[in-house]
C-alpha cells in the first residue's frame, strides 16, 4: 500500500524532470523511459537538451520529449492522469506494456522515494468506438522505488515488486542498490 506523503516532503536528489532525461535497463523488464508529467502546464515539455545527473548531454532529448508527449497524450494515460493528484504530487509515468500492466505511475513521496502503482488499460487493444468498453484498472499493486544517484545510478524497486513470495522470502536490507529487490541501472 502506498505511504501517505509527508506534509513537508524532502526534495529529491535532483529535480524530478531530470528523470525524463534518463533511461534505465533491466534484463527482465527491458528499457524503462520515465516521462515527467507537468502539473497543468500547457506546454508539455521543454525540448531543450538536458544534462543528466551524471553530467552527460542527451542528444536525443527532443526525440524523448516527443515520445513522452505521445505517451502522455494516449487515452489510457489521460484517464490515469485524470485520477491522479498531479497538481499536488510530482508524477512520472513509465510505459510498461506487459500481460497485466501498461503503465507504472511514480508519485514522489519524499527525498529519493516514490510510491509506484501498476495500471492496465485497454485503449490499445479494444477496437470498439464505444467509450464504455475502454477501461483502466489499478491493480492495487503498490510498490516503492528509490531513485539512487551518483556513480551507480538507477532505480531500486522494493515492496515485492519482483514478486517475492514464500514463507522463507526476505526483502533485501539497506538503501540504494543493496536494498533493491529489483535493480534497474541507468544506461
Amino acid at each position: 500500500m502506498a505511504l501517505p506523503r509527508p506534509k513537508i516532503p524532502q526534495p529529491p536528489p535532483h529535480p524530478i524532470p531530470t528523470l525524463q532525461t534518463l533511461s534505465f535497463k533491466h534484463s527482465v523488464y527491458g528499457l524503462l523511459n520515465p516521462c515527467y508529467v507537468p502539473s497543468g502546464a500547457p506546454d508539455l515539455h521543454d525540448d531543450t537538451p538536458s544534462i543528466s545527473s551524471s553530467g552527460s548531454l542527451h542528444n536525443d532529448s527532443a526525440q524523448r520529449a516527443q515520445s513522452c508527449a505521445t505517451i502522455l497524450a494516449h487515452p489510457s494515460t489521460q484517464l490515469l492522469l485524470s485520477r491522479s493528484p498531479i497538481k499536488e504530487v510530482p508524477t512520472i509515468i513509465i510505459s510498461f506494456h506487459r500481460t497485466f500492466a501498461t503503465h507504472l505511475r511514480l508519485a514522489h513521496w519524499s527525498g529519493p522515494w516514490f510510491n509506484v502503482t501498476v495500471f492496465w488499460g485497454n485503449h490499445d487493444t479494444d477496437d470498439s468506438p464505444d467509450a464504455k468498453n475502454k477501461i483502466l484498472i489499478s491493480l492495487d499493486e503498490r510498490f516503492g522505488v528509490e531513485w539512487v544517484t551518483g556513480e551507480d545510478e538507477g532505480l531500486a524497486f522494493r515492496s515485492k515488486f519482483g514478486g517475492m513470495e514464500g514463507p522463507d522470502a526476505n526483502a533485501p536490507e539497506g538503501v540504494g542498490k543493496a536494498g533493491a529487490e529489483v535493480w534497474v541501472s541507468n544506461v
